[in-house]
C-alpha cells in the first residue's frame, strides 16, 4: 500500500470529528462488514486492562485509523484472523525486547520503527491524538501509563491493513 499522506490523514480526522451519531454508526457497520477481524481486535484488545475511556478511545481512534487507511491505494483486503495474530505475537515480543531496555535504547527504538514505518503519517496521528486528549477532555480518564498499549494496539492495526 502507498503511504497514506498527511492532507488524507487531516482530511479524514477531521470528517470523522464532524460525524453524527447516526453516520458513525453507518461507519461502524460497514467496518463490521469489510474488516470483521479488525473490528474484533478493537472491541477485545487488552480489554480486561483498558478502563471504560480507554476501550472507547481505542475504538474510536480505530474507527478514524481504518477510514484513514480505507483511502490507500490500494484499498486494503480484508485482514484475516492469522495475520492479525502474526502482527500481535510481532509487537509482543518487541515489548518483551525492549522491557529490560535503558531509556536511550527505548528512544532508540521507537525512532527506528517511526523512521522505517510505511505510515508514518497516520502513526503520528494516532500519537498526536493521544497526547492532545489531555488538553480536550478532563472528564474522560484515559491514563498515562496506558497511552503507550494503546499506541501498540493502534499500531498492530495499522500494519494489518498496511499490504
Amino acid at each position: 500500500m502507498q503511504t497514506i499522506s498527511e492532507t488524507t490523514v487531516e482530511r479524514t480526522w477531521k470528517k470523522m470529528a464532524q460525524l453524527a451519531d447516526a453516520e458513525m454508526q453507518q461507519v461502524v457497520e460497514r467496518m463490521e462488514k469489510e474488516q470483521p477481524e479488525i473490528m474484533a481486535f478493537l472491541m477485545a484488545a487488552d480489554y480486561d486492562t483498558f478502563n471504560q475511556d480507554e476501550r472507547e478511545l481505542v475504538f474510536y481512534l480505530g474507527m478514524v485509523v481504518w477510514e484513514m487507511m480505507r483511502q490507500g491505494t490500494p484499498r486494503p483486503q480484508q485482514v484475516s484472523e492469522e495475520r492479525l495474530y502474526q502482527l500481535v505475537e510481532r509487537t509482543d515480543q518487541m515489548v518483551e525486547s525492549l522491557m529490560g531496555e535503558s531509556e536511550g535504547d527505548f528512544v532508540a527504538v521507537a525512532t527506528q520503527v517511526f523512521k522505517n514505518h510505511n505510515q508514518l503519517n497516520v502513526l503520528r496521528y494516532i500519537v498526536e491524538a493521544l497526547f492532545e486528549m489531555e488538553e480536550d477532555d478532563e472528564d474522560t480518564e484515559i491514563r498515562d501509563d496506558m497511552k503507550g498499549l494503546i499506541f501498540l494496539n493502534l499500531k498492530t492495526m495499522v500494519e494489518a491493513l498496511d499490504q
